[in-house]
Parts: C-alpha cells; sequence; structure tokens
C-alpha cells in the first residue's frame, strides 16, 4: 500500500491518509 501511496497524487494520499486514519 505504501509503494500505491508514493504513485497515487497528492490529492489521492490525502484521500488514503483519511482512510488509514
Amino acid at each position: 500500500i505504501e509503494k500505491t501511496l508514493l504513485k497515487m497524487d497528492d490529492e489521492q494520499q490525502l484521500l488514503y491518509d483519511t482512510i488509514c486514519k
């Protein structure tokens, strides 16, 4: 999942970060 986050865009990363929390 970490590798995918790096590939994702900033907005996408923010979304994932919210889901992680």
